[in-house]
């Protein structure tokens, strides 16, 4: 109903800014059509003087005086008419809330494999160790804590956010590859300790090289570029043509 109820009122505007067109120029066409009359008496009765003269040069006058106020008139509604039937405004609405309440986005998922090695010279037990542990972590972006600059004429969204985050870090899977008691010593205490040393070891130098990598931190960075465009054009998948930046500050 609403939609019905203002395209009734843009075609009652539409024929009012017609009728307000087309007034002057009948009035002004009635005031010609009089002079030419005048002038067409004058002519007959053989009595073209002075004052005939001046009222035909009178006439030539406002004749071209009322030409140049058609012609403008003209202009000035067909351009009214016509920016009421296709003006479209560049000021679309753009959605960046939908944006921010996904919070922590994940954007990249690494996995490292570190060794732990521990010789029998190396520990009292005489225990040999070889321990292999491989560990995963994930790459999150905190979207509620961007600056979002939103430019709705241009179309265009400028998102600045703090760089990626290493979280969620945890082993997911660890392998014995050699394991030897001392001949003496088969404490299973020992070994058991032996074994959770080795594997935070592993675990520690896992998360280290995917914090330290400086291509584990690009690599999230470019990904979180194009997850974060793609959230916010699908966002505002009404909006064609959305471009969407995407910068890291410290």
């Amino acid at each position: 109903m609403f939609w019905l109820k203002k395209k009734d009122d843009a075609e009652a505007q539409q024929a009012k800014a017609e009728a307000r067109f087309f007034l002057p120029i009948i009035g002004t066409l009635s005031i010609i059509l009089i002079i030419f009359i005048v002038l067409c008496l004058l002519t007959t009765g053989g009595m073209v003087s002075n004052g005939a003269k001046i009222a035909e040069t009178a006439f030539c006058n406002k004749k071209d005086e009322v030409a140049a106020n058609i012609r403008k008139e003209y202009y000035d509604t067909a351009f009214r008419i016509t920016e009421q039937r296709y003006h479209v405004s560049n000021d679309v609405a753009i959605n960046i809330t939908d944006v921010r309440e996904v919070a922590k986005l994940e954007v990249l998922a690494v996995s490292v494999t570190e060794h732990s090695i521990v010789d029998k010279a190396d520990n009292d037990a005489n225990i040999t160790s070889w321990l292999e542990v491989a560990v995963n972590g994930v790459y999150t972006v905190d979207l509620q804590a961007g600056e979002y600059l939103v430019d709705r004429a241009r179309k265009t969204v400028t998102i600045r956010l703090p760089s990626p985050v290493l979280e969620h870090v945890a082993i997911e899977n660890e392998e014995k590859l050699f394991f030897k008691n001392d001949l003496f010593n088969d404490s299973q205490a020992e070994g058991n300790a032996l074994h959770m040393q080795q594997r935070k070891e592993a675990f520690e130098k896992a998360k280290d090289e995917m914090i330290s990598n400086p291509d584990y931190i690009e690599s999230a960075e470019n990904s979180a570029k194009i997850l974060i465009s793609d959230l916010v054009q699908k966002v505002n998948s009404e909006v064609p043509g959305l471009v969407v930046e995407v910068e890291f500050v410290e």
